[in-house]
């Protein structure tokens, strides 16, 4: 009897799961127009950002930091002992390396070296597409105390004459002519080597500040391996050849600040040692002139000259 209540059970929990999916199947079915406009609407949303989204690509360097620690039998030793402070908390000289890397100054250096703060771009089609060698070059004569984001769009008219144009604002200008664009401030525009056509050329300028915390997003420093003294740079930007050139030049302004640091270390030291040297020989010349006074005030004989003296005599006597 209980095994064919059981059966019965089963029976009745798989007739409602049965219930249960044919359900479902039939709400699919009869809302079929709904379902076939989410999967046209998704498929499209991804057509549209696969063909008109720039693409973004992951950039990486590496860098070898010269550490001391990993020379001889002492090194070694303190090597070891500053692998058991870092076990107990205390940071390696790599990861100090690395948390530099991290600070804004070095990338706001490159984004002035390289006036990252001013980006040319193309429109294609229902995108914009960045331009690293752009045909024209935007020069800030006289900046504002504050930049605020700003977007320009400038065409070519005739061979001498731009038309600029920004939000409330249009100007005709020539090559070179200094004007005032509100946010920004005292700007002209300068040819490159790259042919400029009829097509407009998009502009984007903002502050050092804007465009430094815009990258610092992008930019990631890690160390992979303790126990080797090199760090991972990596950078995420739509333009390869520009990523390369900004890793390169972070690179390159690390390596000169350090080498600034250790040449004023040095300056320091080798000006300190100087004034010790001089100091030093000014005390043993006082020395000197004090010890000559005080046999000149004694009348102390000098034996070395008393000596010289006697055997001069001594060979003037004739020998029998």
């Amino acid at each position: 009897m209980n095994k064919v209540q059981q059966n019965s059970d089963q029976y009745i929990v798989a007739s409602e799961e049965t219930i249960n999916l044919k359900s479902i199947f039939d709400k699919l079915v009869s809302s079929w127009h709904w379902l076939t406009i989410f999967t046209f609407t998704g498929l499209l949303a991804a057509y549209i950002y696969v063909n008109y989204t720039s693409p973004l690509y992951q950039i990486n360097a590496k860098l070898l930091v010269n550490d001391d620690d990993k020379g001889g039998s002492i090194n070694k030793q303190a090597s070891a002992l500053m692998d058991l402070g870092s076990l107990m908390g205390g940071k390696s000289s790599v990861d100090n390396e690395a948390e530099v890397l991290k600070t804004r100054f070095l990338m706001a250096q490159v984004v002035r070296d390289m006036e990252l703060n001013v980006t040319y771009f193309n429109k294609m089609q229902l995108m914009t597409q960045e331009v690293y060698q752009a045909p024209i070059k935007i020069i800030i004569n006289k900046e504002l105390d504050t930049i605020k984001n700003t977007n320009l769009e400038i065409t070519k008219i005739s061979a001498s004459q731009l038309s600029v144009k920004g939000k409330k604002f249009e100007k005709k200008v020539t090559w070179g002519q200094t004007f005032f664009v509100k946010n920004i401030g005292a700007i002209s525009i300068m040819p490159t080597d790259k042919l400029l056509t009829d097509k407009t050329i998009f502009v984007n300028i903002c502050s050092i500040d804007d465009r430094v915390a815009a990258l610092m997003k992008q930019f990631n420093v890690g160390v992979a391996n303790k126990q080797v003294s090199v760090i991972d740079l990596g950078l995420i930007y739509p333009l390869p050849k520009k990523g390369e050139d900004i890793l390169n030049k972070l690179i390159f302004q690390y390596v000169a600040t350090n080498l600034s640091d250790k040449n004023a270390i040095a300056d320091s030291t080798s000006k300190f040692i100087k004034e010790r040297i001089n100091r030093i020989a000014s005390e043993l010349g006082d020395v000197e002139n004090d010890v000559e006074s005080f046999k000149q005030k004694n009348q102390l004989a000098d034996m070395t000259e008393q000596g010289k003296v006697l055997v001069q005599n001594t060979g003037s006597f004739p020998h029998s």
